[in-house]
């Protein structure tokens, strides 16, 4: 691959025999893709304290997002789910079954340590995605 891409690059680089005496200058112009890319990676370290509040381990986010991104935690609806507590800040979390946790302005990567206090009716199970922020 290497090899191909310094062929073109070559290639594209006129002779310095056939060049115009009269032009001193050259140009060489490239392009690339990069593909968007956000993800929450969940590391467990499950533990129960006294006060009723449950350390889950920690996430980590990656995302390339130049507008930033939301991290929104997904999970079974109820009336009274609780909150989540990321890196201390504690969130209460909506009876809809999905709350965005935090806001990122650009491109970042972060680790959280996240915890979970119950509510009157507890979650079993928690999704954590990153939405790119597309404007």
């Amino acid at each position: 691959m290497k090899k191909m891409i310094l062929a073109l690059i070559v290639a594209s680089i006129p002779s310095v025999a056939g060049a115009d005496p009269g032009n001193n200058s050259h140009s060489l112009t490239l392009g690339g893709y990069v593909p968007l890319v956000c993800r929450a990676d969940y590391k467990p370290a499950i533990s129960f304290r006294p006060d009723g509040i449950v350390d889950l381990g920690s996430v980590q986010e990656f995302c390339n997002s130049g507008n930033g991104y939301q991290v929104i935690v997904e999970y079974t609806p109820t009336g009274a789910p609780g909150s989540l507590i990321l890196n201390g800040d504690e969130i209460p979390l909506d009876q809809s079954g999905s709350t965005v946790v935090a806001e990122v302005n650009g491109p970042a990567i972060l680790t959280r340590n996240i915890a979970y206090r119950p509510g009157a009716e507890p979650i079993s199970v928690i999704r954590v995605r990153l939405q790119a922020d597309t404007v």
